[in-house]
């Protein structure tokens, strides 16, 4: 439900803003230093990064099996990077190339077991 989604960022939200009180940190702040780029960052941040993951993985519990829910976790992280690459231009060294491997290679062992438990 949308309060199952919406309560952990808040409470997130408001221990943040608690401790940045207590820090005096807030008091530093000053909107004229943010850009108009770190802006919509942040915006698409929330909205892509949280609201469409979020209801994509709650899609996923409900119509697939577990064990192909979990690899969610890894490939989110690859899909991120690849964004980066694509749309942010951003260079990838040889050890991302090796994780990035590892984790396509890991996601189908798990989906092939998958299968092979489904045919027993």
């Amino acid at each position: 439900s949308a309060m199952a989604m919406a309560l952990p960022v808040l409470l997130g939200g408001c221990a943040l803003l608690v401790v940045s009180c207590l820090s005096r940190e807030i008091f530093l702040f000053q909107w004229s230093h943010v850009s108009s780029k770190s802006a919509v960052a942040y915006i698409y941040i929330v909205l892509v990064s949280y609201v469409a993951t979020y209801w994509s993985y709650i899609w996923l519990l409900k119509n697939v099996r577990l064990s192909q829910v979990s690899t969610y976790a890894y490939v989110n992280p690859l899909a991120a990077v690849c964004l980066g690459v694509f749309l942010g231009g951003e260079k990838l060294g040889g050890r991302a190339y090796i994780g990035g491997a590892i984790v396509i290679a890991a996601v189908f062992l798990i989906l092939q077991n998958e299968k092979k438990e489904q045919a027993l």
